[in-house]
């Protein structure tokens, strides 16, 4: 997810929210705009996600809130 944020925020010149997802169905009828199903999400993951999200707005400060 990381990688994905830098990358987002770096090809767009508009203020970016992390998405946090504990699974879900990540429309696979369209695999050419976006691969995969999100799945086998734990509370543990999903709190990591959740602590990485906070961490990435604690960075941009200047984002609105």
């Amino acid at each position: 997810m990381k990688a994905e944020w830098a990358r987002l925020e770096s090809q767009w010149d508009i203020p970016y929210f992390p998405h946090i997802s504990v699974g879900w169905d990540n429309n696979p009828r369209f695999n050419g705009i976006r691969e995969g199903i999100v799945k086998n999400s734990t509370p543990e993951t999903v709190k990591q996600a959740l602590l990485m999200a906070r961490a990435y707005a604690d960075a941009h400060p200047s984002s609105r809130p």
